[in-house]
């Protein structure tokens, strides 16, 4: 399933958290004792051993920094940078997070934000264009994510899913044993 020519891409809410976030969070949930009940058991493993392997991976999420509508809410990138912290150790040396114009990255990072409604058609040719994929090349790209619609358009595309159909592959990422699943295919 994962191979080292492979890059893993994955969703946040309900594949990465057990919660859906609704890409913003007050303030009691993103306390240390919140965002490790809220994920899934083994994600920090699981990061640490594709990074460990060399395998890429990004987050893909909808939630973007537009999803903070009070000053005691996080959002977005904060929010994903606030779970980072939280679960792989502060300013994780795994994840980065680019620097964006008017909204737009003009540096690398392996997490892209954007309430794109496009089935993340935007976030791949994000990972296209930083990873010098072609159209060809899509095969590498494994999505893991709970959204059957996101899916479906990203094998459409060419790109791989975990399972044989578009249902089994989201209900597999909104499991609770997603990454010691997919550890099993990186020991």
């Amino acid at each position: 399933m994962i191979e080292t020519s492979s890059i893993v891409v994955l969703d946040f809410d309900n594949t990465i958290t057990h919660e859906h976030t609704h890409g913003c969070a007050k303030q009691n949930q993103i306390t240390e004792d919140y965002i490790t009940l809220n994920t899934k058991q083994d994600f920090p493993k699981f990061i640490d051993m594709l990074a460990s392997q060399k395998i890429p991976f990004y987050i893909a999420t909808y939630g973007d920094d537009s999803f903070k509508q009070t000053h005691d809410e996080t959002a977005g990138y904060t929010l994903i940078k606030t779970y980072i912290n939280r679960l792989l150790g502060l300013n994780s040396p795994h994840f980065t997070f680019p620097d964006l114009t008017d909204g737009e990255p003009m540096t690398r990072g392996n997490v892209i934000a954007s309430f794109s409604l496009d089935q993340k058609q935007y976030h791949l040719d994000y990972i296209m264009k930083w990873e010098q994929l072609s159209e060809v090349d899509l095969h590498r790209i494994l999505l893991i994510d709970d959204d059957v619609e996101n899916i479906e358009h990203w094998l459409n595309k060419g790109c791989r899913i975990t399972h044989d159909t578009c249902l089994e592959s989201a209900i597999f990422a909104n499991s609770e044993t997603v990454f010691s699943e997919l550890l099993t295919h990186l020991e």
